[in-house]
């Protein structure tokens, strides 16, 4: 008999994490879904913004703040960085995607790693293992 995991609603799907990895801008749970698969339990996400999803060492998705936004706007692709700005300043919460497509013929999971604000300045690294 298989043993279900019940944490599982705080955890990236398969699926989920192809879409993150392959073509981030498919993927846009609401924000607390996405803070709270990030961080792996649930949580007040919105006090460890900005949240990096990392694969192999590219940034594929930011879920920040306006507060946040002059620590990660270096990760803004120049062409998108105007609208992207004004668009979370105006929300005062949103996405940042990459635009580049991926395809591998597998996601990786050892190869995500989840970024998040903690304290005093400090980043988190979770470790995906979905």
């Amino acid at each position: 008999m298989h043993d279900y995991d019940y944490s599982n609603y705080v955890k990236f799907s398969k699926l989920s994490q192809y879409a993150i990895v392959c073509a981030p801008e498919l993927s846009n749970p609401p924000y607390e879904n996405f803070g709270e698969r990030s961080i792996g339990e649930e949580v007040d996400y919105t006090k460890n913004l900005p949240i990096l999803f990392v694969y192999d060492g590219n940034v594929r998705k930011i879920l920040t703040d306006y507060a946040h936004i002059t620590d990660i706007e270096k990760f803004i692709e120049p062409e998108y960085k105007n609208e992207t700005i004004k668009s979370i300043e105006k929300s005062g919460i949103g996405y940042i995607n990459s635009h580049e497509i991926i395809l591998p013929s597998y996601v990786d999971s050892s190869k995500i790693r989840i970024l998040y604000h903690w304290k005093d300045d400090k980043y988190v690294t979770y470790a995906t293992n979905a």
